[in-house]
């Protein structure tokens, strides 16, 4: 991949998988995000931002602002989860996406 895809990567957005088991313990501490029963399944960072889903809910971390001291949290419980769609990398689009469609308002 190297330099090229560092570069496509910045300008697409796209994110790469990061460690759930670190992310878990820093948002049991610092702020105290995760419930004391929740665990980290699968996480993802795209530039300052995080993406992941738990054994209770998808989460999205948004940073916010030049200096990233505001953050706002979206948490969508997996009972409110009503379909999801994914469409994979390919030759020339690097990225995979996925749509989560929920009953919530």
């Amino acid at each position: 991949e190297g330099m090229v895809g560092n570069i496509f990567d910045l300008l697409g957005d796209n994110a790469s998988q990061i460690d759930p088991a670190a992310l878990e313990k820093r948002l049991k501490s610092d702020p105290h995000i995760l419930l004391d029963d929740e665990k980290v399944e699968l996480a993802f960072k795209c530039g300052r931002d995080s993406f992941l889903f738990t054994s209770k809910r998808i989460l999205q971390i948004d940073v916010k602002g030049l200096s990233g001291s505001r953050v706002e949290y979206l948490s969508v419980p997996w009972n409110h989860i009503r379909a999801f769609s994914v469409e994979s990398a390919g030759t020339f689009d690097f990225d995979a996406e996925i749509t989560v469609f929920t009953n919530i308002g």
